[in-house]
């Protein structure tokens, strides 16, 4: 991978300050790098700009220091910058690399002081023409992937909009059937057939479930040429937050007749629509257990089983589920019966010693 060319800092305004001491670091935070272009398609050689904000929550003057971090293991030289001022103050780092072959990858931007913190990464591609290759001849197949929205951030629902994908296929010469298939994370999701030309449309969508990064490629096969593939186009999905749609349930032991005390424990279920994080606690008479998390990712309903710590009892007990987030509601209450049937200990006779 070529290292970046030029890298600079686009400075927010300044403040008149004092120097920030070692015990009172600023909070520092990392956006993840974008490429423009994020997936090049074209002529090489090609150059690929990235670009990060760092935020620091400011009191005065302090020296970041920072570095790119790329896919292939390498870093870039340190750089510095003053950042000054009161309060959150937002800078731009930028770099570039020359692209000369097809590659893929990603870059990250670590900031080494005042805090060390690295971003997350942002992905890019590059795949260039190659006119006249001898290996496929005249109607050489070319085939192309973009992601048209390459991130979804939010509660993971059946609502939610589904991640699409456009690919390009071109036939040199006369237009010809060719088949294609999509494929997702090295899995064949959707084939089909066209008749193409000079850069005929195909779509590809998928409606995510769960966390998830990954790609997506578009495989051509030609009747009369070796197969083609594009390469790759990357998204990233994160399930979060919650649609607030929860319930819950309980269930009783069965009944008990026999010797006491007995153990019984109830069992229940919490069903959560979506992604999200579910607090609950088992409560009774005179009884409240601990707050507990459940944690749900997807966008479907699902239910999950809860059982609650097991009772000794000599009589009927009750229980029922409290949630208390994402939303207050509470289950029904079930009751355990108990009958005991050990008879009470018989009191000891009594003895007496006769005077002497």
């Amino acid at each position: 991978m070529a290292a970046g060319m030029v890298s600079g800092v686009l400075v927010a305004p300044a403040a008149a300050a004092t120097t920030t001491s070692a015990k009172s670091k600023p909070a520092v935070n990392v956006t993840t790098p974008k490429a423009s272009p994020r997936n090049f398609e074209g002529d090489c050689p090609t150059r690929v700009s990235f670009s990060s904000k760092v935020k620091l929550k400011l009191k005065g003057k302090t020296k970041v220091k920072y570095r790119w971090v790329y896919s292939n293991g390498s870093k870039s030289k340190v750089r510095s910058f003053t950042a000054k001022g009161k309060g959150t103050k937002s800078y731009t780092l930028r770099t570039s690399a020359k692209f000369s072959q097809d590659t893929e990858g990603w870059y990250a931007l670590q900031v080494v002081s005042p805090r060390k913190i690295t971003s997350k990464r942002g992905y890019y591609s590059v795949t260039c023409d190659a006119p006249g290759d001898p290996d496929v001849g005249p109607d050489r197949v070319d085939a192309r992937v973009t992601a048209d929205q390459g991130s979804w951030s939010g509660p993971c629902t059946s609502s939610q909009p589904n991640l699409g994908f456009t690919g390009r296929i071109r036939v040199h010469g006369d237009p010809e059937w060719v088949h294609y298939r999509w494929i997702r994370n090295g899995d064949v999701v959707d084939t089909g057939s066209v008749r193409a030309d000079d850069w005929t449309t195909v779509k590809y969508a998928y409606k995510p479930d769960r966390t998830e990064k990954g790609w997506v490629a578009l495989q051509v096969d030609h009747p009369d040429y070796r197969r083609v593939a594009s390469g790759r186009a990357y998204y990233s999905v994160k399930c979060e937050g919650s649609t607030g749609d929860v319930s819950a349930s309980v269930n009783a032991p069965a009944a008990h007749t026999g010797a006491c005390p007995a153990t019984r424990t109830f069992t229940g279920s919490i069903t959560h629509r979506g992604s999200g994080t579910v607090r609950y606690q088992w409560v009774g008479d005179n009884y409240a257990g601990p707050v507990r998390e459940l944690h749900f990712s997807g966008w479907g309903s699902e239910t999950k089983a809860v059982a609650d710590e097991s009772v000794s009892t000599s009589g009927d007990v009750w229980r029922k589920l409290r949630i208390h987030s994402p939303k207050y509601t509470e289950s029904n209450a079930a009751t355990a019966k108990v009958n005991c049937t050990t008879p009470s200990p018989s009191p000891s006779p009594s003895t007496t010693s006769s005077p002497a």
